[in-house]
């Protein structure tokens, strides 16, 4: 069976030209080469300036340049990152704060091995250090008896402590998602941050006393770490100080009308919640009511408002005209995310829906008000949503995400008791989008999972898919999964994919040279995998064997089927599958039941199974 995916809910995977608020590099910056990086000697050097001012521009400038490849490359060659933990992290706030958002730029241009590197360097004694003068600062100069009198004073004092909280809390996100051995360090110590953001919020639904900009970077750092642990959740519910029924009924309220990028954390941060605690009695009523609200959400976004709004119009603006685009700009880049995040909410629900608690594994029932609203609602947005962004360079990260809900989608409704009726024409139009996105990029990852809602919509159309598969294409398929194989390194999911694509393709092609060719190329795979000395490692190529298998079972399931004879026999497969019996009987037994129990499930089923066909064909045309 194909692959339910988890929704790439980190900041990292929702990174796109409107959504990233990295700071606006200049033409100059992006296009600096190897021979220029030399001039960024003096700005290092001014890291360690006794001036906070010298070292706050040279910070700062810095972050603009980071974003170029050989700039950054020089920058970590004179150990930037040890320079800044050396000199940058003292008293002051703003540079402290701007120290933290130019190794946030870093983390996300360069990967979790930069977090690692910063945990090593006890980033975190330095992060509990800041939010402690943060709250200080807080206490006295946006809360306490600096700001009484003074709006100009406690105006601005509010703009700068909005900036400093949100490079933190930002940071520590970047830092926490990048691996799971970075989210686990940071959630072991996260107790003060939590309490912080508490804090903040609850002031916040009280006074309304910073921007919806914060409150969105505080709702994110809530949506990202219940979204991942458990043991988070928990935290929440038990602490005194975090009321999320309190969050959800302010962003109910008329001053956050606009706020669609809020409401779309809540909605994540709700579903989150009920998940974590399993509440499994009222699982359809509480999915239908959160797909309910975050598709009135995201389908309140002007699509044509994302199309024309780009951060070269900022750069064309100046005086008053430069100030209204920067704040479309900002408002397009929380649009953008709010459609990111809630494509994530979406395919979660539909992973979630798909999963049996009792582990019973019984064919799932939907009631008819949530399976009407996922038809009738859910289904026409996310079709809508793909077609925007597959014709837009700008907004393409978005398709392979939709891509992915409509993955979950499909699995979803192949594992029902019943395949409402109104799915299977869903099924074409939704086949040709999918080849579509595709067509439109060579990013491995995303054939990948095109190829696996393909697998679950071929499974669902049977003979229907005979005029959508062409010769061309499966050898094409067949020819890419070749020279994957051939790379030591290469991406064996796509193959398992191609594996369970093509043995659905071969049994309702109606083609018995195409069927010929599929039974031959699974037949070779398995071959190709099964004699690995160190197979037991490699639960991937494991996979592909018992799918190869599984596939070919279907394939020639009954003599009846026109290419039986002419394959099946004439080809002596029986001689073919005896001789793999006790390799795959071997291979079996080195499966570690405790590290992989479904995988283990499934080859014995899969080699019982062996024995049992080669019998069954033996005696089928006595």
């Amino acid at each position: 069976m194909g692959k339910l995916k988890r929704a790439s809910r980190s900041r990292n995977a929702r990174l796109n030209p409107l959504g990233y608020k990295r700071k606006e590099s200049s033409e100059e910056a992006l296009k600096s080469s190897s021979k220029d990086v030399s001039q960024f000697s003096p700005v290092l050097n001014n890291l360690k300036s006794p001036s906070v001012s010298e070292k706050l521009k040279a910070i700062t400038t810095l972050s603009v340049y980071i974003h170029n490849e050989d700039i950054r490359k020089f920058l970590l060659k004179e150990k930037v990152i040890s320079l800044a933990f050396e000199h940058c992290f003292c008293d002051d706030l703003s540079l402290v704060s701007e120290t933290l958002d130019f190794l946030k730029c870093l983390l996300i241009e360069e990967g979790p091995g930069i977090g690692k590197y910063c945990w090593r360097l006890k980033i975190w004694s330095n992060i509990e250090n800041y939010l402690s003068s943060l709250e200080s600062f807080f206490e006295r100069a946006v809360t306490g008896s600096e700001n009484s009198g003074d709006a100009p004073v406690k105006e601005n004092n509010i703009t700068a402590f909005q900036g400093y909280a949100e490079n933190m809390i930002s940071f520590i996100i970047v830092l926490a998602v990048g691996s799971e051995e970075m989210f686990n360090n940071v959630t072991a110590n996260i107790d003060n941050v939590l309490a912080f953001v508490s804090k903040l919020i609850n002031w916040n639904i009280i006074s309304q006393g910073y921007s919806n900009d914060l409150f969105n970077c505080f709702l994110e750092f809530l949506f990202e770490f219940s979204t991942e642990s458990r043991d988070f959740i928990e935290k929440l519910s038990e602490s005194p100080d975090v009321q999320i029924n309190s969050i959800l009924d302010f962003l109910q309220t008329d001053r956050q009308n606009s706020n669609i990028l809020g409401k779309v954390y809540g909605d994540g941060i709700r579903f989150n919640y009920y998940e974590g605690i399993g509440q499994i009695e009222h699982k359809d009523e509480a999915s239908l009511f959160i797909l309910n609200s975050t598709i009135k959400h995201i389908t309140s976004i002007d699509l044509n408002n994302l199309r024309s709004a780009q951060p070269e119009t900022v750069k064309q603006s100046n005086g008053g005209d430069l100030s209204k685009s920067l704040k479309q700009l900002n408002n397009t880049r929380n649009e953008s995310e709010a459609l990111s995040v809630g494509i994530d909410v979406i395919t979660s629900i539909f992973e979630y829906l798909s999963y049996d608690e009792s582990g019973a594994e019984e064919r799932i029932v939907l009631s008819p008000d949530l399976e009407n609203h996922i038809l009738n609602s859910v289904f026409p947005c996310l079709d809508e949503l793909l077609d925007f962004a597959s014709k837009s360079d700008e907004s393409f990260f978005l398709a392979s995400k939709i891509v992915n809900c409509f993955n979950n989608l499909s699995w979803l409704f192949l594992s029902c008791e019943h395949i409402p009726t109104m799915w299977f024409n869903s099924c074409l139009k939704l086949w040709d989008s999918v080849i579509f996105v595709s067509g439109k990029t060579e990013d491995i990852e995303i054939h990948r999972d095109c190829l696996n809602v393909l697998w679950a919509l071929s499974k669902c159309l049977g003979g229907t898919i005979s005029s959508k598969v062409s010769d061309d294409m499966v050898q094409s398929m067949i020819s890419k999964c070749q020279s994957i194989i051939r790379e030591s390194q290469g991406d064996l999911e796509f193959v398992l994919c191609s594996v369970g694509f093509l043995g659905t393709v071969a049994l309702h092609i109606n083609n018995i040279e195409v069927t010929r060719t599929i039974s031959s190329f699974l037949l070779a795979l398995t071959y190709e995998f099964i004699g690995n000395k160190n197979l037991k490692n490699n639960i991937n190529q494991i996979d592909i064997i018992l799918e190869s298998l599984n596939s070919i079972y279907d394939i020639f399931g009954d003599k009846s089927y026109s290419y039986d004879y002419e394959i099946f026999v004439k080809e002596d497969y029986i001689s073919k599958l005896e001789s793999l019996y006790p390799e795959v009987k071997r291979m079996y037994k080195t499966i570690d039941k405790n590290k992989h129990r479904h995988l283990k499930l499934k080859a014995e089923e899969t080699y019982i199974n062996l024995e049992r066909f080669i019998k069954y064909k033996k005696q089928e045309r006595q």
